[in-house]
């Protein structure tokens, strides 16, 4: 039974090496912590934009191709809501054709430029 009786040296060098050792580990918990942090709001904006598209996606589906009954829609959702859907729809089909058509149009100048430098009557342009 020869236990060494440990010293108050020994006993504050023991307690700076543990307290070393627990801000290591805090620092990597917290990196850890902030690392799965990102991860999950980088999955969540990925979802939200692949859940706003579905719904996109069905709101112009259900507007090009009709959707329920009015008689299906009357009973599960009130009123308000279908003529909100409706205008919602209806608007955001107006910007996606709109946006459509302005990429159309810089797309058909960007074609046409280089066909008019090489034509021979520079005077006539398209459209006229």
């Amino acid at each position: 039974m020869n236990k060494k009786i440990p010293t108050k040296t020994s006993i504050n060098e023991r307690i700076a090496t543990l307290e070393r050792q627990s801000a290591l580990l805090r620092e990597v918990i917290d990196q850890d912590f902030e690392d799965t942090r990102k991860r999950a709001i980088d999955i969540g904006k990925m979802a939200l934009i692949v859940g706003g598209g579905v719904v996109l996606t069905l709101i112009l589906f259900r507007n090009f191709f009709g959707g329920k009954d009015e008689e299906e829609q009357s009973s599960s959702r009130p009123r308000v809501y279908h003529r909100f859907r409706d205008q919602l729809g209806s608007e955001l089909s107006n910007r996606a054709a709109l946006l459509f058509l302005g990429l159309a149009q810089e797309k058909l100048k960007s074609y046409l430029q280089p066909n008019r430098e090489n034509d021979e009557n520079p005077d006539i342009t398209p459209g006229r």
